[in-house]
């Protein structure tokens, strides 16, 4: 199993590029949208923005069991482990991000060798396209 997050990609363009056969690499995958902002008026609730968004996409659950809810908070430490960090069996991670703050979060499974693979493409669209092109490339080869 393997997951595939990709940042500021609508789910809607991603269906529409996997049917026109864009991109070829995307036609053995199991796509699905994931919500990022928890439940209004309960304890889950946390404001749609980017480092609790990512916080809760990468390990499965709301603000209050992460424990990210704004913007510039001085430690962007998970309270929860990521979704890499959970699986039973050992994991090949590639990731590819524009911004430091992702990568922190990340930052355990970097330490514990369950990324393999870790582009730094700092502010950098671009790099993130290509990389992750790169990496889902490798994977239908394998």
């Amino acid at each position: 199993m393997g997951l595939i997050y990709i940042d500021g990609l609508s789910y809607e363009a991603l269906l529409q590029a996997r049917q026109a056969g864009q991109h070829p690499a995307l036609k053995n995958l199991t796509i699905a949208p994931a919500q990022t902002g928890g439940y209004a008026g309960t304890a889950s609730e946390q404001r749609t923005l980017p480092l609790p968004g990512w916080a809760s996409l990468i390990t499965g659950v709301w603000a209050d069991e992460h424990g990210l809810r704004g913007v510039g908070q001085e430690d962007a430490k998970l309270n929860s482990p990521t979704l890499v960090a959970q699986t039973s069996k050992p994991t090949q991670a590639a990731l590819a991000l524009s911004t430091a703050d992702y990568r922190t979060l990340w930052s355990q499974d970097l330490q514990e060798g369950r990324i393999i693979e870790a582009a730094n493409c700092t502010d950098s669209d671009r790099c993130v396209s290509e990389q992750t092109q790169k990496y889902l490339h490798k994977k239908a080869n394998l």
